[in-house]
Protein backbone atom coordinates (compact mmCIF):
# COMPACT_ATOMS: atom_id res chain seq x y z
CA UNK A 1 0.00 0.00 0.00
CA UNK A 2 1.54 3.35 -1.18
CA UNK A 3 1.83 5.81 1.79
CA UNK A 4 -0.35 9.08 2.14
CA UNK A 5 0.97 12.45 1.51
CA UNK A 6 1.52 14.02 4.86
CA UNK A 7 -1.58 16.54 5.45
CA UNK A 8 -0.89 19.67 7.87
CA UNK A 9 -3.88 21.24 9.36
CA UNK A 10 -4.04 24.62 11.08
CA UNK A 11 -7.63 24.94 12.53
CA UNK A 12 -7.99 28.69 13.95
CA UNK A 13 -11.51 30.41 14.98
CA UNK A 14 -12.46 33.74 14.76
CA UNK A 15 -14.21 35.00 17.89
CA UNK A 16 -15.27 38.79 16.78
CA UNK A 17 -16.12 37.37 13.10
CA UNK A 18 -17.18 33.95 14.47
CA UNK A 19 -15.40 32.19 11.64
CA UNK A 20 -13.43 28.89 11.78
CA UNK A 21 -10.33 29.22 9.51
CA UNK A 22 -8.85 26.15 8.45
CA UNK A 23 -5.67 25.66 6.66
CA UNK A 24 -4.71 22.20 4.83
CA UNK A 25 -1.52 22.15 3.78
CA UNK A 26 -0.44 19.03 1.70
CA UNK A 27 3.25 18.12 0.62
CA UNK A 28 3.36 15.84 -2.36
CA UNK A 29 6.07 13.86 -4.63
CA UNK A 30 5.91 13.78 -8.38
CA UNK A 31 6.57 10.01 -9.36
CA UNK A 32 7.49 8.01 -12.42
CA UNK A 33 6.55 4.96 -11.45
CA UNK A 34 9.14 4.82 -8.46
CA UNK A 35 11.38 7.47 -9.84
CA UNK A 36 10.91 10.74 -7.92
CA UNK A 37 11.11 13.72 -10.06
CA UNK A 38 10.40 16.40 -7.94
CA UNK A 39 7.46 17.18 -4.90
CA UNK A 40 4.93 19.79 -4.82
CA UNK A 41 3.18 21.47 -1.92
CA UNK A 42 -0.45 22.23 -2.39
CA UNK A 43 -2.60 24.68 0.37
CA UNK A 44 -6.23 25.01 1.09
CA UNK A 45 -7.97 27.38 3.30
CA UNK A 46 -11.25 27.46 4.14
CA UNK A 47 -13.69 29.86 6.24
CA UNK A 48 -16.69 29.17 7.50
CA UNK A 49 -19.37 30.88 9.05
CA UNK A 50 -21.94 29.88 12.46
CA UNK A 51 -24.00 27.37 10.26
CA UNK A 52 -21.24 26.11 8.06
CA UNK A 53 -19.69 25.58 11.00
CA UNK A 54 -22.42 23.51 12.80
CA UNK A 55 -22.62 21.32 9.10
CA UNK A 56 -18.78 21.00 9.28
CA UNK A 57 -19.20 19.99 12.36
CA UNK A 58 -22.17 17.54 12.13
CA UNK A 59 -21.01 15.81 9.35
CA UNK A 60 -17.83 15.05 10.65
CA UNK A 61 -20.13 13.27 14.02
CA UNK A 62 -21.51 11.36 11.13
CA UNK A 63 -19.05 10.52 9.32
CA UNK A 64 -16.61 9.29 12.97
CA UNK A 65 -20.28 7.34 13.63
CA UNK A 66 -19.97 5.51 10.47
CA UNK A 67 -16.35 4.69 10.44
CA UNK A 68 -16.72 3.60 13.68
CA UNK A 69 -19.98 1.31 12.32
CA UNK A 70 -17.11 0.25 9.69
CA UNK A 71 -14.85 -0.98 12.17
CA UNK A 72 -17.23 -2.83 14.26
CA UNK A 73 -18.67 -4.98 11.19
CA UNK A 74 -14.85 -5.84 9.93
CA UNK A 75 -14.16 -6.88 13.08
CA UNK A 76 -17.19 -8.94 13.40
CA UNK A 77 -16.88 -10.20 10.28
CA UNK A 78 -13.46 -10.97 10.28
CA UNK A 79 -14.52 -14.13 13.23
CA UNK A 80 -11.79 -15.98 13.71
CA UNK A 81 -8.82 -17.41 12.05
CA UNK A 82 -9.48 -20.26 9.30
CA UNK A 83 -8.07 -23.77 9.98
CA UNK A 84 -5.65 -25.14 7.35
CA UNK A 85 -8.64 -27.50 6.05
CA UNK A 86 -10.97 -24.92 5.99
CA UNK A 87 -9.07 -22.89 3.72
CA UNK A 88 -8.26 -26.16 1.68
CA UNK A 89 -12.04 -26.60 0.99
CA UNK A 90 -12.26 -22.74 -0.47
CA UNK A 91 -9.75 -23.33 -2.78
CA UNK A 92 -11.39 -26.42 -3.69
CA UNK A 93 -14.63 -24.71 -3.97
CA UNK A 94 -12.96 -21.78 -5.62
CA UNK A 95 -11.56 -24.34 -8.30
CA UNK A 96 -14.84 -25.46 -8.97
CA UNK A 97 -16.68 -22.23 -9.25
CA UNK A 98 -13.71 -21.05 -12.03
CA UNK A 99 -14.62 -24.12 -13.88
CA UNK A 100 -18.39 -23.78 -13.69
CA UNK A 101 -17.73 -20.14 -15.18
CA UNK A 102 -15.50 -21.69 -17.97
CA UNK A 103 -18.32 -24.21 -18.88
CA UNK A 104 -20.78 -21.20 -19.09
CA UNK A 105 -17.93 -19.27 -20.62
CA UNK A 106 -18.11 -21.83 -23.53
CA UNK A 107 -21.56 -22.41 -24.06
CA UNK A 108 -22.13 -18.56 -24.59
CA UNK A 109 -19.62 -18.14 -26.57
CA UNK A 110 -20.55 -21.49 -28.64
CA UNK A 111 -23.89 -19.45 -28.85
CA UNK A 112 -22.45 -16.30 -29.88
CA UNK A 113 -20.44 -18.47 -32.55
CA UNK A 114 -23.21 -19.36 -33.91
CA UNK A 115 -25.17 -15.88 -34.02
CA UNK A 116 -21.78 -14.41 -35.92
CA UNK A 117 -21.87 -17.38 -38.05
CA UNK A 118 -25.24 -16.62 -39.42
CA UNK A 119 -24.47 -13.07 -39.22
CA UNK A 120 -21.68 -13.51 -41.45
CA UNK A 121 -23.81 -15.53 -44.01
CA UNK A 122 -26.12 -12.57 -44.50
CA UNK A 123 -23.76 -9.73 -44.61
CA UNK A 124 -21.77 -12.27 -47.01
CA UNK A 125 -25.06 -12.68 -49.25
CA UNK A 126 -26.13 -8.90 -49.03
CA UNK A 127 -22.59 -8.38 -50.77
CA UNK A 128 -23.30 -10.47 -53.64
CA UNK A 129 -26.90 -8.80 -53.94
CA UNK A 130 -25.08 -5.18 -54.20
CA UNK A 131 -22.70 -6.56 -56.76
CA UNK A 132 -25.03 -8.80 -59.00
CA UNK A 133 -26.80 -5.38 -59.34
CA UNK A 134 -24.49 -3.06 -59.87
CA UNK A 135 -21.95 -5.25 -62.02
CA UNK A 136 -19.35 -3.44 -64.49
CA UNK A 137 -20.80 -0.02 -64.12
CA UNK A 138 -19.21 0.92 -60.94
CA UNK A 139 -16.37 0.46 -59.69
CA UNK A 140 -16.66 -1.18 -55.92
Amino acid sequence: MEKQPEVRREVRFDDRRKELHVTATEEKPFKDGEEVLGSGTFETRATYNEEGIKRLYKDAQRDRTNAEQAIKRCKDLAGEIPTDEELKELEEHNKKQKRLREIGDYNKNKLDLEVNEEKLKQIVKSINQIKESVGTRLKL
